[in-house]
């Protein structure tokens, strides 16, 4: 724990930098630390962890970190002694990307299309239901008053039928009685959410980030949730190759400042496969398909070794 420049905290060093750097990679998108020696320089004293956004970029022949220091002042980052990486590469800005930067510009757009829809919405009405019932014919020798108060009252048992309707009863009319929707427009309500995702998600992209980065992903087919899982797991492993760098050089350099010419090699468990049954089924259909064109003397058993790659 000697490695973490907190000395109250009682755990590995290197597990807590680890947690440390996931943590700042998938919020800030940067993280960046130096090594203080000991005294005597016989060996790391501590890690210290820099605000990566105190870091101000100078190009020469080569990038220059300058750190700015809590009482303003600034200094050059010494590049042997600096640990600096980021979620993802920017050959045009060493600083990287920020996930969280594109969080208020997307909000606000996702605002004014709600804005939008509302007005729409607004304009072309509230969908609504109207009830259309024909007059009955008249009877033979039936009087106009005694006509009129019957389609009246058969006009108010109608209206009583539909405002008493429950969600789980059914209503019974003769075919006199039609039903129509008026006002508002259909499916229009989809269309607004489609249009409203795409643009988010173009956005995103346009910034050099993956949407399910940010938690946006309308996609629901299984090839689409397979591509997005393959990506992250990209990601992940280039993460973990940024935490086993660190790692690395932390434990190199100690060894160095003690006089020791070994290296080390800081490994991760391997992630866990959720397609691994497909991907065996798959192996598994090739391998029955490539043994019966041997059988039918298609090819002959050093090509479907080849193709099998065995």
């Amino acid at each position: 724990s000697r490695i973490l420049e907190n000395p109250y905290q009682r755990s590995k060093g290197i597990n807590r930098l680890m947690e440390a750097l996931f943590l700042e990679l998938f919020t800030l998108g940067r993280f960046c630390g130096e090594l203080v020696l000991l005294p005597d320089g016989s060996g790391i004293d501590h890690f210290r962890t820099l605000d990566p956004f105190k870091i101000r970029w100078e190009r020469g022949d080569r990038w220059k970190a300058i750190y700015e220091e809590s009482d303003g002042s600034e200094r050059v980052l010494n590049q042997e002694r600096t640990f600096y990486t980021t979620l993802g590469l920017d050959i045009s800005n060493p600083a990287g990307i920020e996930p969280l930067a594109t969080v208020p510009f997307v909000l606000e757009i996702e605002q004014k299309l709600l804005e939008d829809m509302a007005r729409s919405s607004h304009n072309a009405g509230t969908p609504r239901l109207q009830v259309k019932i024909s007059p009955p014919q008249s009877f033979e020798n039936e009087h106009e008053d005694e006509y009129l108060s019957r389609i009246n009252s058969y006009f108010d048992q109608t209206v009583d039928q539909f405002s008493n309707l429950e969600a789980d009863q059914n209503l019974f009319t003769w075919s006199d009685v039609e039903v129509t929707v008026i006002g508002g427009e259909k499916g229009r309500t989809f269309s607004w959410k489609i249009n409203r995702e795409q643009v988010l998600e173009d956005v995103i992209m346009a910034l050099k980030l993956f949407p399910w980065v940010l938690g946006r992903s309308h996609g629901t087919t299984q090839n689409w949730v397979s591509a997005q899982y393959n990506l992250l797991m990209q990601e992940v492993d280039s993460i973990q190759a940024s935490a086993t760098a660190l790692a690395d050089w932390l434990r190199d350099t100690e060894l160095k400042l003690r006089g020791c010419s070994v290296e080390s090699k800081h490994v991760f468990a391997p992630n866990q496969d959720p397609f691994l049954l497909e991907r065996a089924q798959s192996e598994e259909i090739s391998f029955h398909t490539v043994d019966e064109m041997v059988e039918k003397g298609y090819i002959s058993k050093d090509d479907a070794k080849r193709r099998l790659g065995v």
